[in-house]
């Protein structure tokens, strides 16, 4: 059976700095069957934005907010693993903002909810977003994920520097 090809993002919507909401959203490709699906996780927080970017990130997040955030991803992750669990997972892609900004044990957390949620046997790449300052705590982030995931296929730091 053929079920139409999804991708997952999930967005952070601002209301104030004390109100935010995650949107969890499935969009489907008309024109691609297939029976794996992509998730794709939002993280939002930087330690500033930068001028050229039109992404909704926040910039002055408190560790509440952040802890906050990562538990509404947790349940949304309980919502859709419960309707689409049986879907094959191909990939798992943390964008921001600033992904390596959240704790290494907390991308560890999201990552192994969604292997108890859905379908990984036939996972193929981990990407995850990273500014590369301050140099020392992204060596460290960058070498706990690395050892951690060390069987997986492929594990992608993808690092960006900026003007």
């Amino acid at each position: 059976m053929f079920r139409s090809c999804s991708t997952w993002r999930i967005f952070l919507i601002f209301d104030s700095l004390e109100n935010f909401w995650v949107i969890f959203t499935v969009i489907d490709d008309l024109f691609l069957l297939c029976i794996m699906l992509s998730l794709y996780f939002h993280i939002p927080f930087c330690v500033q934005q930068c001028k050229y970017c039109s992404f909704s990130v926040l910039s002055c997040a408190t560790e509440t907010m952040i802890h906050d955030y990562l538990n509404r991803l947790h349940q949304e992750i309980d919502t859709y693993g419960k309707i689409f669990g049986w879907q094959e997972i191909k990939s798992l892609y943390f964008g921001g903002g600033t992904p390596n900004l959240i704790w290494e044990k907390e991308i560890i957390s999201l990552i192994e909810h969604c292997e108890q949620m859905f379908n990984f046997e036939n996972f193929w790449e981990l990407s995850i977003e990273c500014n590369p300052y301050p140099t020392e705590e992204v060596l460290h982030f960058v070498n706990v994920l690395q050892k951690h995931y060390k069987k997986r296929s492929r594990v992608r730091f993808s690092f960006w520097l900026q003007s």
